[in-house]
């Protein structure tokens, strides 16, 4: 539902092969960022996605308000391309100037 650019980190142990790196050791240090935390600052978020190693923050480190891409493109309806029907008149025209 959230529209323009998103970065998920997943945190998951590898049971196989790391030892260190455990459930356990993850869910010491991970916590959830409180109501004190501003996600519209970006000086604070960059703190926050420094953090790692005895504490690990989790949630929404930035947000802000700045329209996504795809609706700054001209024409753009945001429907998938290759659902889109073909002018052929017009790609006729086109494809007629490099004659």
């Amino acid at each position: 539902r959230h529209k323009g650019l998103a970065l998920i980190d997943i945190l998951q142990p590898c049971v196989s092969f790391n030892k260190v790196n455990t459930f356990a050791w993850y869910k010491q240090r991970c916590y959830k960022l409180g109501d004190d935390h501003d996600p519209r600052d970006w000086g604070q978020a960059m703190q926050k996605a420094q953090e790692f190693g005895e504490r690990i923050p989790i949630g929404v480190l930035y947000e802000n308000d700045r329209p996504p891409f795809e609706s700054l493109v001209p024409g753009f309806d945001g429907q998938p391309l290759a659902r889109r029907t073909v002018d052929k008149a017009a790609l006729k025209e086109v494809i007629a100037s490099f004659g």
